[in-house]
C-alpha cells in the first residue's frame, strides 16, 4: 500500500512538473514571438518610409534607365508583395528581395551620369540613405530577438514540441546580402 502511494505520488508529480515545464515553455515562446513581432513593427516604420520613396525613384529612374525596366518593375511587385503580406515572415522575405534589388538598382544608376546629376534623384537618394541607416539600426534589434527566438526553439527539449504549437524558426531581416552592407549611398 506504501510503495502504490509513493508511486502514484511520483507519477504525479512527474506529470505535474512535465506540465509546467510545457506551459512555461510555451509561455517563453510567445513572449519570445510577441518581442520578435514588436521588434520588426518597429522596423517596419522605417521601411513603410522607405517605401513611399520607391514610387518617385522609379519613375525619375525610368526615364533615363530604358534598360532597367526589369528591375524597376520588380521593384514595385515586391513592395506590392511586402504590403499584402499576412506575416512578419512573409514580410521579412520580400524585404530582403527588396533591399538587394533596391542595391542592385542604385549601382546601376552609376552607368548614368545624367541620372546621377536630376536633383530629384539626389533628393531621394539622400532621404533613402538616412533611412537606411535608421532600418540598419532596428534591424539589430529585430535580427537580435528572432536570433534568440530561434535558439530556443531550436534547442532541447523545446524543439521537440515548438513545431506542435506552430513555433518554427524565423527568418532573419538581411536587407543586403549581396554585398553586406548596411547603407545605399548615393553620389554625384
Amino acid at each position: 500500500m506504501v510503495l502504490s502511494l509513493t508511486l502514484y505520488a511520483t507519477i504525479g508529480l512527474t506529470v505535474v512538473g512535465v506540465g509546467l515545464y510545457l506551459a512555461g515553455a510555451y509561455n517563453q515562446m510567445v513572449t519570445s514571438t510577441r518581442e520578435a513581432d514588436r521588434a520588426f513593427a518597429n522596423v517596419e516604420v522605417s521601411l513603410k518610409q522607405r517605401h513611399d520613396e520607391l514610387p518617385p525613384l522609379v519613375e525619375v529612374c525610368r526615364g533615363y534607365m530604358t534598360h532597367e525596366r526589369q528591375t524597376l518593375e520588380r521593384l514595385v511587385q515586391i513592395r506590392s508583395r511586402f504590403a499584402a503580406a499576412g506575416s512578419v515572415d512573409e514580410k521579412v522575405v520580400a524585404e530582403n528581395e527588396l533591399g538587394r534589388d533596391l542595391s542592385r538598382l542604385v549601382a546601376r544608376a552609376e552607368a548614368y551620369p545624367e541620372l546621377k546629376a536630376n536633383q530629384l534623384f539626389l533628393q531621394i537618394g539622400n532621404r533613402l540613405t538616412e533611412l537606411e541607416g535608421e532600418i540598419a539600426d532596428r534591424r539589430e534589434l529585430f535580427n537580435a530577438a528572432v536570433t534568440a527566438f530561434n535558439t530556443y526553439v531550436e534547442s532541447f527539449p523545446a524543439l521537440l514540441f515548438g513545431s506542435v504549437f506552430g513555433h518554427h524558426a524565423r527568418p532573419l531581416l538581411d536587407l543586403d546580402v549581396s554585398d553586406k552592407s548596411d547603407s545605399i549611398t548615393f553620389s554625384r
